[in-house]
């Protein structure tokens, strides 16, 4: 940068460095001056949307997220993470606006319609997003998204107020011993809870904080299906605390519960 101060890519990797170390504020300085240098590449905007939407500045992330749209309507990465932006600040709905435009941009993109399933689940659109959750369970490639995609399957599929007696069916071919095996296993009936959080809680160092925080969000919906709504409650607010907020199920967490509030 010293050297070079006209050459963006140098504020770009010291950006990725300082979002390597959570610097947040670092890393958006680095994109401003990046912007100054090269102020209509688009990807930049994005770039520094995301690193607002790390540091939680959802209105700032948006914000980007619409410049970079406005540039160029096909992007469908700006809508993507646009949706998880408005996603992880509550509003399912802008999110689910957002999903289906980028899906009708790269409509076989199956992480894609994963994520989109997922911002239906939150909004309560079950049968949309049971739609998008079997087309995402059948990724050849990626068994471990066609178990969660399976997960969500299930969930969206009672939800929708359907039993689902061919979990097991559409499951028998997964190895369901490597995670997150046990959890479809519990909602086949052949494990129990407590072997659920047994094995999320006796995971490695790396993955034992994800595993225990999709246990409790998983085994608080499947007592949720079983009418115990007690024991639900506490899991789910625990998934909502240790959960990752840009994952998942703490996301689904704070739906869930805002669904069962009096």
């Amino acid at each position: 940068i010293h050297l070079r101060p006209e050459l963006d890519w140098g504020y770009v990797s010291e950006a990725a460095a300082n979002l390597a170390e959570e610097r947040y504020d670092d890393a958006i300085k680095n994109y401003d001056d990046a912007l100054v240098t090269s102020p209509d590449h688009t990807s930049l905007i994005l770039m520094r949307g995301e690193a607002n939407r790390l540091a939680h500045r959802y209105a700032q992330a948006v914000a980007d997220f619409n410049a970079a749209i406005h540039k160029d309507s096909k992007y469908v990465a700006a809508y993507r993470l646009r949706a998880c932006a408005y996603l992880e600040s509550g509003d399912a709905r802008q999110a689910v606006s957002d999903y289906e435009q980028a899906l009708d941009l790269d409509p076989n993109d199956l992480a894609l319609r994963e994520n989109a399933g997922i911002a239906q689940w939150d909004n309560g659109d079950y049968r949309d997003a049971v739609k998008n959750f079997e087309k995402s369970a059948t990724d050849p490639k990626n068994a471990k998204r066609v178990m969660y995609s399976e997960l969500w399957l299930h969930l969206a599929t009672v939800k929708r107020g359907d039993d689902d007696t061919e979990l097991g069916q559409r499951t028998n071919k997964l190895d369901l011993k490597t995670w997150p095996g046990p959890l479809l296993s519990l909602f086949i009936g052949t494990t129990t809870v407590d072997d659920v959080l047994s094995v999320a809680k006796h995971a490695d160092a790396d993955a034992r904080n994800d595993q225990s925080c999709q246990a409790s969000f998983f085994v608080a919906e499947w007592h949720l299906e079983h009418s115990e709504i007690g024991a639900a409650g506490p899991l789910l607010e625990q998934a909502r605390a240790t959960c990752r907020s840009e994952g998942p199920e703490a996301k689904a967490a704070r739906a869930e519960l805002k669904r069962l509030a009096p």
